[in-house]
């Protein structure tokens, strides 16, 4: 990745468990110095359809706050308030 300009800022630690229920992969993340998160995936062309299908799953397994941010931006942000 240097080669290509890029330079390491923060690096993101994490352990990940991959479940698959029927077509939608569940990934569960410990991130180091945040916590847990799960995140959903289901592929197709329907966004909308395939979006509310996630939020329902989502919303029985008792999951109600979203996270749009990266591991890397809230890591950095939480460096940032610390200092």
């Amino acid at each position: 990745m240097q080669n290509l300009g890029f330079r390491e800022v923060l690096r993101v630690e994490k352990e990940r468990a991959v479940y698959v229920l029927h077509d939608i992969t569940i990934c569960v993340d410990e991130v180091e110095n945040l916590g847990s998160y799960v995140e959903f995936e289901k592929i197709g062309d329907d966004r909308e359809t395939i979006e509310n299908e996630l939020f329902a799953l989502a919303n029985e397994l008792g999951l109600s706050d979203f996270e749009r941010r990266s591991y890397l931006e809230m890591l950095l942000e939480k460096q940032h308030t610390v200092k």
